[in-house]
């Protein structure tokens, strides 16, 4: 396609509409300048817009200098296609910025690593979609190759750029097959196609050069191998005489591995790519160079040691770690090991294990002694065979120290070959990944063993040495769970002293100097199991506060995922707490703690009525203890949500023998409501819905009438609230919902239980300011599509109301609600209008008291009050039924028969407790009256109707005289 681009070229009136201002152009140039694979769409968007025709060769200089990945190289070439399809000096342009670039001169002959493996293939990717043709480009690149091949016969410094090639190009430009390649062709008799971009002879001639270039990188392996055995031997020999190598030989040591690792493994790629052979070195010889440099001097046995009893947190951790078993008092016949000394046993760690090896040996021949030691045969006769598979299968079993003190016992006296042991230690180092808690039973094991056996604890130590070794080389992002297995292991065998504190240090120190991805929690992990230990270790303390020092201040210079900082702090302050003040329980009487327990802890729905003898059997004569009783059965976020419920029940069944303690704990529970909604605190949430909830329970169980809850309903819709959004309440702020929340708890609660027409009514007309507070909150300027209405508020509002109504109709905006409440004010009105309202002030009144802007912002009781002279307006009852509610004094709440008994069920007719509430509303009206009468007010009483009302008025006797003569134009029924 992009050998046929002068065809599909635009005219020169497609660029006439372009931009081609300095400004723009020069900025797009400079994006060039910084490319990256994420910027390819938005470069092609601006790109549509600008006239590049005289800037292509700044275009091609900057694609040229700007520093790639080699992600980044696919959407450089889609770009460069686009700019060649488009602008006809573009390919030119490029091509001579490329021969600038890659131009070999006498002074230089190398290029820089880094850049110079991306440039090629960026220059070979190029030429392969044809955007410069095979006369054209592939002479630079040829030279290019040949030049840095045969200027670096000895140093091998440009093998990586070479080697990135021959991955990413060495198929089209030189036919090479990889190994990997060919043996999948080989297995599924397939054909590996051939490469076109170059003409075969060029091919093999580039294939050539390849080929030479690794005879002569093998060449210097092996005199570089030579070079590392010889140092090997003489630092063996020094260590041996002198007891210690110098730091200058350590250091050349180091050095020499390094250069020797880095280039054998460039080595192994160049053939893996080239399918050629490669000398194979016997790496077990490469791994004593680096411990021997690396070795700790005066390095001490830590097996057996005795620790201060300070090192551990508290007396049980201390008898599990050190309490064991003397295994020489269960074994007849002790063998010599038990008496041996162990003085020497620290030296041939030191000397082989104890200083970790980046040898690529640890990585390569892992598996392969794993595969090796599971080729154990040993000859077993069958009836030893099956009992130590039996053992051996009964060990995940063992879940306390009992159980693996005596399976210790029991291996000790019935398996004492050799291989047994390795078998056991096996076994133990096969552990799965996910049984953790059996890790420091099994050290328990290995340590109870260790006196008589001590070649179980070096085979399990030398397994997860290698283990460990072999995921840190590896540094693969996989595996996570058995990292963790094995870093914990190590650090329980470290408190049972059968794992050396060197070995365990220089784990952390390893773990350190990649502080990244699983390395972070492996190095979290063992800190957790085995740090504290250390860190109150006398002789070990000063290194491990260095390691989680340095560890901390790697968090602090690192943008480390959050998981990771919070895994961090947790291990940091598992070793080294910070000081703190000790708790002290509060102490309270025995009496009070006896309630609490009722309450709090066994209170539950099939042991109310036990509960409620215990409670009557109180001493409720005793006025500190009654007071106590009643807080803690106010307190009900104190139980659990599920046990809201009983303890109503249990309140209710106290009442009827202390009827203080109803009364007390309703105005208690009122109280925490109204206290809820003045402070407002998020951290409260779920206190305030348990005490809604309890509320609903207690009028459930008839500890309340439904007045008092329509006065709490109406509250979490008016009070506080400021219905103009740019004055917004701190009470009730736009976005806060939770009184929404509250709301729905509530009606969900008491609603099925409210079965008088009355109450029904007075729902209703809650449900018309409700939907309108709602949608007030619905249509706040803080909810945009960046910031939607929360889902879960729309359903429990939606849920609430069609579980109570499931024919009402809800309204769909703030506006239809709007309408709904001057529906229901224009029904007011209208009944209103039939009364004996003479005066048209009196009408004055009434209609502005009944504005739906009053209706919100109004005090919850002055609104019940209203609700109930307009449900009672409103009502079809006829005259003799309303006289016949008012004559009924006690009723039923559900269908509870006996305190106690269980849960209340929906009534199918309820006629809520009241006393005449006509009677009761007019004495406080009267009240009210007489105390404006006598110009005697006080801060105690609310006058009924609001003050910006009332100030209106010329005669505070004439909004009076209104209510009045509506009041008393009919009887009004029991509201409850």
């Amino acid at each position: 396609m992009n050998y046929n681009a002068k065809g599909t070229r635009p005219d020169g009136s497609y660029f006439r509409c372009l931009d081609s201002s300095l400004k723009k152009n020069t900025s797009f140039i400079r994006k060039l300048k910084t490319f990256s694979a994420s910027q390819l769409n938005s470069l092609l968007e601006e790109m549509l817009t600008l006239n590049l025709t005289k800037y292509t060769s700044e275009v091609a200089s900057a694609l040229v200098e700007s520093k790639l990945k080699m992600t980044d190289i696919t959407s450089a070439v889609k770009l460069c296609t686009v700019l060649h399809h488009k602008y006809v000096d573009f390919q030119y342009n490029l091509l001579d910025c490329w021969h600038r670039a890659l131009y070999l001169t006498e002074e230089n002959l190398s290029l820089n690593e880094s850049k110079g493996k991306v440039d090629l293939r960026f220059y070979a990717e190029l030429i392969n979609v044809g955007i410069f043709t095979y006369d054209e480009g592939f002479p630079l690149l040829e030279n290019v190759l040949s030049g840095i091949m045969s200027t670096d016969k000895e140093c091998h410094n440009n093998i990586n750029i070479v080697l990135t090639f021959c991955r990413y190009c060495g198929h089209d430009f030189a036919g090479l097959v990889s190994r990997s390649i060919r043996k999948l062709a080989e297995t599924y008799n397939k054909t590996v196609p051939k490469s076109t971009v170059i003409p075969e002879d060029k091919q093999n001639y580039m294939k050539s050069l390849f080929k030479k270039y690794h005879v002569l990188i093998c060449r210097r392996l092996l005199r570089d191998n030579r070079e590392v055995m010889r140092l090997v031997r003489e630092n063996k020999r020094i260590l041996q005489t002198r007891g210690e190598v110098s730091a200058e030989r350590r250091e050349r040591g180091i050095t020499l591995l390094l250069s020797f690792k880095k280039l054998h493994k460039n080595c192994l790629e160049l053939a893996e790519c080239l399918d050629e052979e490669t000398p194979q070195f016997l790496q077990g010889e490469l791994s004593k160079l680096e411990e021997l440099s690396l070795s700790i001097e005066n390095a001490t046995s830590n097996v057996g040691e005795a620790v201060s009893p300070d090192v551990w947190d508290d007396e049980e951790m201390q008898q599990f770690y050190e309490n064991i078993p003397n295994i020489g008092d269960f074994i007849q016949s002790p063998t010599d090991r038990l008496n041996e000394p162990k003085a020497n046993k620290q030296e041939k760690i030191t000397e082989k294990d104890i200083v970790e090896s980046d040898s690529d040996n640890d990585v390569e021949c892992f598996s392969q002694e794993i595969n090796d030691f599971d080729e154990i045969d040993s000859p077993l006769s069958a009836g030893i065979k099956t009992q130590l598979e039996s053992f051996l299968n009964h060990l995940p079993q063992c879940v306390n120290r009992e159980m693996i003190d005596n399976s210790a016992v029991n291996f000790a006296i019935t398996f004492i070959s050799k291989n047994h042991r390795k078998k056991l230690a096996r076994t133990l180092y096969n552990v799965s990944r996910t049984r953790l808690d059996l890790l420091p039973l099994y050290a328990r094991l290995v340590a109870i063993l260790e006196p008589a056996m001590p070649e179980i604890a070096e085979e399990l130590g030398k397994l997860l040495k290698h283990e460990f070794k072999f995921h840190v080389k590896k540094k693969d992002q996989i595996n996570i769970e058995t990292k963790i297995k094995v870093v914990r292991f190590i650090g329980e065998l470290v408190k049972f002293r059968v794992f050396s504190y060197i070995e365990v240090l220089q784990c952390f120190k390893r773990l350190l100097n990649n502080f990244t991805h699983h390395q972070i929690e492996m190095f979290c992990n063992l800190l957790e199991t085995c740090g504290r230990f250390l860190f109150k270790h006398p002789d070990y303390s000063s290194i491990i506060k260095v390691y989680i020092d340095q560890m901390m201040r790697v968090k602090s210079a690192t943008i480390l995922d959050p998981r990771y900082v919070t895994m961090i702090e947790n291990a940091y302050y598992q070793v080294n707490p910070p000081e703190r003040p000790i708790h002290i329980k509060k102490k309270r009487p025995p009496m009070h703690e006896f309630i609490r327990k009722l309450l709090f802890e066994d209170l539950m729905k099939s042991n109310v009525s036990t509960i409620l003898r215990l409670m009557r059997k109180l001493n409720w004569k005793s006025k500190e203890l009654a007071s106590y009783a009643v807080k803690c059965l106010t307190y009900a976020f104190k139980v659990k949500y599920d046990n809201i419920r009983p303890l109503a029940d249990l309140v209710s069944g106290v009442a009827n023998y202390q009827d203080f303690v109803g009364v007390q704990v309703v105005d208690g529970v009122m109280e925490d409501i109204r206290l809820g909604m003045e402070v407002n605190r998020q951290e409260d949430s779920q206190r305030r819905l348990s005490m809604v909830k309890y509320l609903g329970e207690l009028y459930n169980y008839c500890l309340l009438d439904s007045s008092d809850i329509f006065n709490v309903l109406y509250s979490f819709i008016t009070f506080g609230v400021s219905l103009d959004p740019d004055i917004p309440s701190p009470l009730d702020p736009p976005e806060n919902l939770f009184r929404i929340r509250l709301a729905c708890v509530l009606l969900e609660t008491f609603g099925h239980y409210l079965d008088s027409k009355t109450g029904h009514k007075r729902l209703d007309f809650y449900f018309v300011f409700f939907q309108n507070y709602y949608w007030f909150k619905h249509s706040a300027a803080c909810w945009d599509s960046k910031k939607p209405f929360p889902i879960e508020i729309t359903y429990m509002f939606h849920d609430t109301l069609s579980s109570l109504r499931p024919k009402l109709r809800l309204y769909e905006n703030y506006e239809e609600s709007l309408i709904g409440v001057e529906s229901l004010k224009a029904e007011f009105m209208n009944i209103l209008a039939k009364k004996n309202i003479k005066t048209n002030r009196e009408l004055e009144i009434i209609q502005e008291y009944i504005s739906p802007v009053c209706l919100i912002t109004r005090t919850s009781k002055e609104n019940n009050v209203f609700c109930e002279i307009a449900s009672e307006a409103t009502s079809d009852e006829s005259e003799n039924e309303s006289n016949s509610e008012e004559t009924s004094s006690k009723t039923t709440c559900g269908n509870i028969k006996e305190i106690g008994a269980g849960e209340p069920s929906p009534p199918k007719s309820i006629k809520e407790n009241s006393t005449n509430t006509s009677s009761v509303i007019s004495n406080k009206m009267k009240m009210n009256s007489t105390k404006r009468d006598q110009k005697e007010p006080t801060d105690n009483i609310k006058p009924l109707f609001p003050t910006k009302l009332t100030n209106k008025m010329t005669d505070q006797k004439e909004l009076t005289a209104a209510f009045f003569k509506l009041r008393n134009s009919k009887t009004l029924t029991s509201c409850g």
